[in-house]
């Protein structure tokens, strides 16, 4: 059985890490999987971060 854990991430202070609007390209790997079928590759216009300071705490 998999102990629980907490991750998660963010920047550290005084650092530019994000880019306003960029060009996320998503791919679909696998079109037979349920939740993505109908699906078709795509673009979207986001905001994107980088540089992240990840984290995890495990009991």
């Amino acid at each position: 059985m998999l102990e629980p854990c907490l991750g998660g991430g963010g920047k550290k202070h005084g650092e530019i890490n994000y880019t306003l609007e960029a060009d996320i390209h998503y791919k679909i790997v696998d079109k037979s999987d349920p939740i993505v079928q109908g699906m078709s590759d795509m673009t979207i216009s986001e905001e994107a971060f980088f540089s992240m300071t990840w984290g995890q705490i495990c009991p």
